[in-house]
This record gives C-alpha cells, sequence and structure tokens, in this order.
C-alpha cells in the first residue's frame, strides 16, 4: 500500500512512481491512498501522467485507489491510459 502523507512533501510523487514500477513487476496490485483524498489522487495522476511520458506501461497492474469517490473519471482514465486495472474503494 502506498500513502500519500503530508510528511513525504515533494518526495510523494517520486516515491510513488518508483512503488507503480515496483508493483507492477512484483505483486502486479497496489493499494493508494492519503491523508486526503484530492492529494492522493493528485499525485497518483502527476505519477501515472510522468511514466506515460517516459514510456512506461503498467500493464499487468491492478491499481486500487481508497477514497469517496469525486476522482474517479479522471483516476480511471489516467490508468487505463498506462494500462493498469482500476478499482476504487470508497472508504
Amino acid at each position: 500500500m502506498f500513502y500519500v502523507s503530508p510528511e513525504l512533501k515533494g518526495r510523494a510523487g517520486t516515491n510513488l512512481r518508483e512503488s507503480l514500477l515496483d508493483a507492477q513487476r512484483d505483486s502486479h496490485f497496489l493499494i493508494v491512498g492519503g491523508y486526503s483524498e484530492s492529494e492522493a489522487a493528485s499525485v497518483l495522476t502527476s505519477s501515472l501522467d510522468s511514466l506515460s511520458l517516459e514510456g512506461e506501461s503498467l500493464h499487468g497492474l491492478q491499481l486500487i485507489f481508497l477514497g469517496s469517490g469525486s476522482h474517479i473519471a479522471d483516476l480511471r482514465s489516467a490508468a487505463e491510459r498506462m494500462g493498469a486495472r482500476f478499482e476504487y474503494v470508497v472508504y
């Protein structure tokens, strides 16, 4: 699981990009959440966009986002563009 916390500050995007690639290679799933759904969604979208620009693929990865549902369309689009399966868990 990757948790976007205030302590990560500017490192959240870099750490999440690494976690996405590691999960795609090793476990084939990653759960992402955060102290703020908006912040976690922003970091996830930016990380996916960055990986896309670098020519990376996340085929075979199941990406699960924890939140209330307000960012589902944008996140699903970004994840599927990268080849990942996307699920949203409302908490």
